[in-house]
């Protein structure tokens, strides 16, 4: 099998060539309906497959009570609620709600799948009518004009995009198997219970800074000051992004301080990725590197952030102060083995850093891919 990056390269490295397709009005090369009126109580748990305007790959449900059937080949399109959100489902037979419209395309003139990546191309929003309930029509749908090469060219472009989004789906997968063995080692290498390992009081080994939040007038989205952390609504990857900057910071982390949220909820970590300003959402905790390696005491962390048994006595938690966080018992295998425990999960979240870059080349490639293609720039 190639790899992504062979993938990736090779996708790219095509060259183009400008044609001018001739076009049709959708209406012209395709049927176009309302979906049927089902709601809820409709859904029986037989029949066929229903589809929604929602943005889940998915059927909504199955019915035996539909009127309308479909056959594999036509296009769902959310014209209420998700508006353009796009479904081209691989069941033989299906129907969908009054919240869709669907499109059959003329197979003679136009392949299912090219017409599918050409309407992923435009932004339904600007399609909306009504000044209540916003939604979109078959009306105006009709109206819309197609690209149309010849059915070889079509089927062309739609293998070479099709590769592409194999290749994001097996990228995709790679991430989750990442993030997969990385909760394991966090369990194999960090669980305690599995350990002879002493323990000792956090206030022994770390520095514990409690967060303050400065005046409102100081908070800043220009870049002016140090970035500002309030919480962990801003915690997504290790390492968060600054919303928001302070010009007069009260209590400051270090790079590479684990914070941790001591309000609603308590217990998620997240890292420092520079000096930065805590609000008192946060505390920020140094490891004292001669008995505690920080990144240790990070992962120890997050491998508890969803538990409060680790943070003292009681049950729950809308905040804790700093008697509470010093009384956190952390385990000290000594440091060498610390190190050693460092590198692998250091490993794991690299070759995952790499595989998220990668995934946004591949949605780069494809968007590129997707847009010369419908406008005639074909790669040959």
């Amino acid at each position: 099998m190639m790899s992504l990056e062979i993938i990736y390269f090779y996708l790219k490295s095509s060259e183009i060539k400008m044609i001018i397709w001739p076009t049709k009005k959708l209406g012209e090369i395709a049927q176009l309906r309302m979906g049927e009126t089902l709601i809820k109580k409709d859904l029986t748990g037989d029949g066929v497959p229903v589809y929604s305007a929602d943005s889940l790959d998915n059927p909504w449900g199955y019915t035996s009570k539909n009127k309308l059937k479909f056959h594999r080949g036509a296009i769902v399109i959310g014209a209420r609620g998700t508006i353009g959100s796009l479904k081209l489902p691989e069941d033989g037979y299906f129907t969908s709600t009054q919240t869709t419209i669907l499109v059959e395309p003329n197979k003679k003139e136009i392949l299912p799948r090219f017409l599918f990546y050409f309407l992923n191309t435009l932004d339904f929003k600007k399609f909306t009518v009504g000044t209540g309930i916003p939604m979109i029509t078959v009306g105006y749908l009709n109206t819309i004009k197609i690209p149309l090469p010849p059915l070889p060219v079509q089927k062309a472009i739609v293998e070479r995009l099709d590769a592409i989004k194999k290749a994001q789906e097996l990228n995709d997968r790679q991430i989750a198997l990442a993030d997969e063995l990385f909760q394991s080692l966090l369990y194999r290498e960090l669980d305690p219970k599995k350990k002879n390992w002493k323990s000792k009081r956090l206030r022994d080994v770390a520095e514990i800074t409690m967060g303050q939040s400065p005046p409102s007038t100081t908070y800043n989205m220009e870049g002016n000051g140090l970035p500002f952390f309030q919480g962990k609504f801003e915690f997504k990857e290790i390492y968060p992004i600054p919303i928001k900057f302070c010009s007069q910071p009260i209590r400051i982390a270090k790079k590479n301080d684990v914070l941790l949220s001591v309000r609603a909820p308590v217990g998620p970590v997240n890292l420092a990725p520079s000096e930065c300003c805590i609000g008192r959402g946060l505390s920020a905790i140094r490891a004292n590197v001669e008995k505690l390696d920080q990144f240790f005491l990070f992962y120890f962390m997050k491998l508890n952030e969803n538990k409060t048994s680790f943070l003292g006595s009681g049950s729950t938690f809308t905040a804790i102060g700093r008697n509470r966080i010093e009384d956190i018992k952390i385990p000290l295998p000594p440091l060498s083995t610390q190190h050693q425990i460092v590198q692998k999960l250091q490993a794991v979240q690299e070759y995952k850093k790499k595989l998220i870059e990668q995934k946004q080349k591949l949605k780069e490639l494809f968007e590129s891919c997707l847009n010369k293609a419908m406008k005639g720039e074909l790669v040959t």
